[in-house]
């Protein structure tokens, strides 16, 4: 058993590896990755400064965050904002 084991290796590693591209293909195609801008604007609070740091710069109020997720990460995200 052994002995056949060790005259394959090579084809159960070229087995894998396209079993793992087949899959990570699969995974992309249900659910593919987009990217979109928060349509909500978000708060920018500094905390936990360091008293011997000193901003330079003005810090806005409010940002507008773009992210990359997959479609059913943003369906999540889009129905409960908060």
């Amino acid at each position: 058993m052994f002995r056949w084991i060790a005259d394959n290796y090579r084809t159960f590693l070229w087995a894998f590896a396209l079993a793992v591209a087949a899959w990570i293909s699969a995974v992309t195609t249900a659910d593919p990755d987009e990217t979109r801008t928060l349509t909500a604007p978000v708060p920018v609070q500094i905390i936990g400064q360091a008293s011997n740091l000193v901003l330079s710069n003005d810090i806005p109020k409010e940002v507008e965050v773009t992210l990359r997720a997959p479609r059913s990460i943003w369906n999540l995200i889009e129905a409960d904002p908060q």
